[in-house]
């Protein structure tokens, strides 16, 4: 008898995209401003790239909410919500609050 193997060839493999300098420096203005605006609240989106913990690659999702605070040391930016983003991770950041500005 032949054994016959399968093999999925629909897996997805992402892998982090390496940000030039001037999308580094505008994601940083965003972030700034964001915090800066801490006391209003104000609601953003942030894109980022969740390594995926089984194997290579990973995938960029989207997550909004309030920033409470941005942790310096450890370079992670915490939301209300206690979801805790990488910065390095980080590939866009949106919301109403930077209308106009970016």
């Amino acid at each position: 008898s032949i054994d016959e193997v399968f093999i999925d060839l629909n897996i997805t493999v992402n892998l982090q995209i390496e940000l030039d300098d001037g999308t580094i420096s505008s994601l940083n203005d965003k972030l700034n401003y964001a915090v800066s605006l801490s006391d209003e609240q104000p609601e953003i989106s942030v894109t980022y790239f969740k390594p995926d913990s089984k194997k290579n690659g990973g995938e960029y999702v989207t997550h909004t909410g309030v920033i409470k605070r941005v942790d310096e040391y450890e370079r992670k930016l915490i939301f209300t919500d206690k979801t805790v983003i990488p910065i390095d991770d980080i590939y866009g950041i949106d919301g109403e609050i930077f209308n106009g500005l970016y």
